[in-house]
């Protein structure tokens, strides 16, 4: 039996990385992060687990980018909350749109914060909070 190597556009690798994260993201609602593994997750997206390594270097990468995309998303909201002039009004914005993300968006809201603190952590110490490009600026 012949087997057909195809070539992969930009558009459909992008596609591949979104269904591998959308079903990570769903695994470790359902199970935990401890619930998920690169065979699972392969086997949960049709693939063999070769090919999750072509996307992603390890489980823990996929974990921070589940993280992370939260992180931004809280980030957007944050910024717009962030242009209000007044001190007081400014803090009541910030501290408004941080309890609407976490209302609006349970599930990205424990995944981020509540599920595993040990990548949290890492996150922020890749890129401390005094760098210019830190997360905690950002």
């Amino acid at each position: 039996m012949k087997t057909k190597a195809v070539a992969r556009s930009d558009a459909d690798k992008a596609e591949v990385r979104d269904l591998i994260l959308a079903t990570a993201r769903r695994m470790v609602l359902d199970h935990g992060f401890a619930g998920l593994s690169i065979r699972k997750l392969a086997a949960a997206v049709g693939y063999v687990p070769g090919t999750i390594y072509l996307y992603f270097k390890n489980r823990d990468e996929i974990v921070r980018e589940i993280c992370r995309s939260g992180f931004a998303e809280l980030y957007e909201r944050m910024k717009l909350a962030a242009d209000v002039a007044n001190p007081r009004e400014r803090l009541a914005s910030l501290m408004r749109a941080y309890a609407d993300f976490a209302i609006e968006n349970p599930e990205t809201y424990r995944l981020s914060f509540m599920e595993d603190p040990k990548f949290t952590e890492e996150m922020f110490r890749r890129a401390p909070l005094e760098t210019e490009e830190g997360t905690g600026r950002r």
